[in-house]
């Protein structure tokens, strides 16, 4: 069932070259799928004879919690928040660790803008939250309390009324969002708090836009593009998608390089989307329909009103506490870190992902960067249970003074723009590559060793790439 999704056309293509295009990349990732699961029986074999093996020795089984052992609590269970908790356990028996999140469930939130025209992506999308040695709490932070120096242990307190003691903090929220496109799960919308809830709300978003005639589109940065490649591939001819940006061009946040926003606007303007740019929208609703004034005066009568822009760092339960002092306005309340990625004058509080901001490389918030910075936080973690000396940002984990610049813009389906610092490859190898990062994800968030071992490996090759062959440049500043 998977393969026979992976081939299908949504929809008729709407040109020889485009059907040519997708038939192209449904075969190359049919191949793939298949190869992945044939690699993957293999070292689950693997697996299983040296599991066996090392379950005779003593420091491989898992540590049973002790008092005297430092505590870790890690809050999110996203790209951040999971990539912590697995190098933590790297390390079994250093640190007793405890993962919390309000949700059940791990979901590629780069791929999600498809669940819109096809809801039943998010079953590839999604798998349950390992448990990687940790402890998993289903539960929602409402307060944290930082370490006493009379007191030693700082405290989370969670919505159940439980109270977690930790030695060391790391937070991994993520970001929040005004709605649709991107539907935040959350306590505030408990339906999306396990993945049948999850499905249910991309159903209903879905059908929602399936019956739109006239799609209005507010932003025109990485999200609002996706969405728009995402409507017109699916419904070719059959719905006018409206874009409108304050910005003079598309993807002007500075961050996607010079080819990727030309093949861009030129791929949009082929299909037929408008772009309005140079002015804000202006839109009121009335009944069932939006009424939009767009820059140039004219107006525009929308059935559904996606806004792409605004995101903030989730740390809403953090203004009532000390730590809001490191929260920065300008950077949509994300806590300001020092070097070591801490909170400035809360040596064992971490601040990971899209929640924090290293005001020296003033990196893009990516799933990639959040990884990272989850990995250099994970290991100052252990170097202060030791008593050792910590790791700066980035070079402790890339050996540069930058991550590399990684991106992968799909524009529908069977098309995109890959870039990674000065080399862009836009078509449809693109899209095949995006396919397969979400794929093989998902299958390490499972633990699936062809998941697991092909993420070390694209690790270690993406940071040699970015010191070598394609060397990353740094933008940082003297702070």
């Amino acid at each position: 069932l998977q393969f026979l999704y992976l081939i299908a056309l949504p929809s008729p293509p709407a040109t020889m070259l485009a059907g040519l295009c997708a038939g192209v990349v449904g075969a190359v990732v049919g191949l793939l799928w298949a190869a992945l699961h044939y690699i993957d029986f293999i070292l689950v074999a693997c697996a299983a004879s040296a599991r066996c093996a090392a379950w005779c020795l003593p420091w491989w089984r898992r540590a049973a919690p002790d008092a005297a052992r430092p505590k870790v609590v890690i809050v999110g269970a996203s790209f951040a928040g999971l990539k912590a908790a697995q190098a933590f356990e790297a390390h079994r028996g250093a640190v007793d660790v405890t993962v919390v999140d309000c949700k059940n469930y791990f979901e590629y939130t780069p791929g999600v803008l498809r669940c819109l025209v096809d809801p039943g992506h998010f079953r590839s999308l999604s798998a349950a939250l390992p448990k990687m040695g940790a402890e998993l709490v289903h539960d929602e932070v409402t307060a944290v309390q930082p370490a006493a120096a009379e007191v030693g242990r700082g405290a989370v307190a969670l919505r159940s009324g439980r109270t977690l003691p930790y030695d060391y903090l790391v937070l991994a929220t993520g970001s929040t969002y005004h709605g649709v496109p991107v539907i935040k799960a959350d306590a505030k919308s408990p339906g999306g708090l396990t993945r049948v809830g999850r499905q249910q709300q991309w159903d209903n978003a879905a059908a929602a836009l399936e019956k739109a005639r006239t799609v209005l589109i507010v932003g025109a940065g990485a999200v609002g593009v996706e969405l728009a490649g995402e409507i017109v591939t699916a419904y070719p001819d059959a719905k006018r998608v409206v874009m409108v940006d304050m910005a003079d061009g598309i993807l002007k946040d500075g961050f996607f390089k010079a080819a990727t926003k030309e093949y861009a606007t030129r791929w949009l303007q082929q299909r037929g989307v408008e772009v309005h740019l140079g002015g804000a929208a202006t839109v009121a609703r009335a009944g069932g329909a939006h009424t939009a004034v767009l820059p140039d005066g004219s107006t525009v009568t929308a059935d559904v009103v996606y806004n792409c822009f605004g995101a903030a760092a989730a740390n809403a339960w953090a203004k009532e506490t000390p730590f809001a002092a490191a929260m920065r306005a300008d950077r949509g309340g994300a806590f300001a870190v020092n070097d070591h990625l801490q909170l400035d004058g809360y040596p064992t509080v971490f601040a990971v992902g899209d929640v924090c901001f290293h005001e020296r490389t003033d990196e893009e918030k990516l799933a990639h960067t959040a990884e990272v910075n989850a990995e250099l936080a994970a290991e100052n973690v252990l170097a202060m249970a030791r008593g050792a000396g910590l790791a700066r940002y980035p070079e402790g984990v890339v050996g540069a003074a930058a991550t590399p610049e990684i991106y992968d813009l799909s524009l529908g389906k069977y098309d995109g723009s890959l870039g990674f610092n000065q080399l862009v490859i836009n078509g449809p190898f693109a899209a095949v590559i995006k396919w397969l990062l979400e794929y093989t994800k998902v299958l390490e968030v499972e633990r699936r060793p062809v998941g697991v071992w092909f993420w070390v490996v694209l690790d270690a090759v993406g940071i040699f790439l970015g010191r070598t062959v394609l060397p990353t440049r740094a933008k940082c500043k003297t702070v």
